[in-house]
């Protein structure tokens, strides 16, 4: 439900509807609406990206798609997650109400950052859930830097 507003004069005026049919498309584009129909449905699934000072990792919900299903490559600097989720075979005596699971072929993509070391990225899948760990290279991490007191200059600053 969207809200209306309603002015002393009548309701919304003419740039209102615009304001509106504009503010539904950027509602309609921020869904993660399926695209086709049938055996060519395309869905994404979520995703979850977070960073510490080690490691970067990716997690991508992938409820019954096994994992011989799922892809992952990298290329030119891109990080490449794809693969199909099955469709259940429809049991033609049975009438199905509702059907709200998505399957068909996913494909999500992420820009690397130049400090990931591509050569030791590890993936794992457990209870539905991709986990890709993407370590930094050594120099790409933060360092703390000591910084040593001259004593003499120490000294003159105190007088």
């Amino acid at each position: 439900m969207l809200p209306t507003t309603r002015r002393a004069n009548g309701w919304g005026s003419v740039p209102d509807v615009f304001n509106l049919r504009r503010e539904m498309q950027d509602l309609l584009e921020s869904v993660n609406w399926p695209r086709g129909t049938g055996e060519n449905l395309v869905w994404a699934p979520p995703i979850n990206v977070r960073e510490n000072d080690e490691q970067v990792i990716v997690e991508a919900e992938l409820p019954g798609v096994r994992p011989d299903d799922v892809d992952i490559s990298v290329e030119n600097g891109m990080l490449t997650i794809s693969g199909e989720k099955r469709a259940e075979q429809e049991k033609k005596e049975e009438n199905w109400h509702v059907v709200e699971r998505r399957y068909g072929r996913f494909e999500r993509s992420f820009t690397l950052a130049r400090a990931v070391d591509v050569e030791n990225i590890r993936a794992t899948f457990d209870d539905g859930v991709l986990h890709i760990v993407l370590p930094k290279r050594e120099e790409a991490k933060p360092r703390r830097i000591r910084v040593d007191v001259n004593r003499r200059a120490a000294e003159q600053a105190q007088k």
